[in-house]
């Protein structure tokens, strides 16, 4: 099944919750491969139900973590989740059970719940009728192949901007498919690490930076070229 990646930054009850709503609420349970690492850690206390746990005493940033853990990745599929979610009823089997609808798709990811959704998040009513293009939701499918092919996160997006340099990195090897399955729903508490970063304006700015001198595009200029938002009807 899915070898899942969660970066934990000083969020241990979090994280915890995390992993035990996969363990209790995935179709496949105990098949999948969960790797925690954490970032600034020092703590001895241990994930239940985590099958491997990787520690950096400073903080890393996301991308590098991320990319560490997946080096440990056995199965077929990596899987990656923010430890701020708790995933919801089969959340997998949906996420996997996509590519039966655009079997080339290198990315899909879940439909995310919120406490107070931003405009890029779809409504209820519509998840059972509509597949959106979205590029900055987790838990996010990639192949285990497809991820060494290009290389994992780009770690100059350490962590504002991970998932678009992410996204950047399989466009450009020929993704053109960014799915979100309407069927694996998670809940999304909401930002808590991002929360902590004090520096989250300037790394935003920093980010939008980095991006057009890396590929000569701003972001928003990729946002509308790959059709972030854009739903489509499968039933068509």
């Amino acid at each position: 099944m899915f070898s899942i990646v969660i970066v934990n930054w000083r969020l241990p009850e979090l994280t915890q919750k995390c992993v035990d709503s996969i363990r209790k609420h995935s179709y496949f349970k105990d098949a999948h491969e969960i790797i925690v690492v954490h970032n600034e850690w020092d703590n001895k206390t241990k994930i239940a139900g985590a099958d491997h746990e990787l520690r950096y005493y400073e903080n890393v940033g996301l991308s590098k973590a991320a990319n560490k853990g997946a080096k440990f990745a056995t199965k077929d599929f990596i899987c990656l989740i923010d430890n701020d979610m708790e995933v919801m009823y089969q959340w997998d089997i949906h996420l996997l059970y996509s590519k039966d609808f655009k079997p080339e798709s290198n990315w899909t990811c879940s439909t995310m719940v919120e406490p107070n959704p931003s405009s890029t998040n779809v409504s209820r009513k519509d998840m059972a009728r509509y597949w959106y293009k979205q590029i900055s939701n987790t838990p996010l499918l990639i192949p285990k192949k497809f991820w060494e092919e290009i290389g994992g996160y780009d770690e100059d997006f350490p962590n504002v901007g991970a998932e678009l340099g992410l996204a950047k990195r399989a466009y450009d090897y020929g993704e053109r498919w960014f799915l979100q399955s309407a069927c694996s729903v998670v809940f999304h508490h909401q930002s808590q690490s991002m929360n902590k970063l004090s520096t989250i304006s300037e790394e935003r700015k920093q980010r939008d930076i980095t991006f057009i001198n890396k590929y000569g595009i701003t972001r928003k200029q990729f946002i509308k070229l790959i059709g972030k938002g854009k739903k489509y009807d499968t039933s068509v």
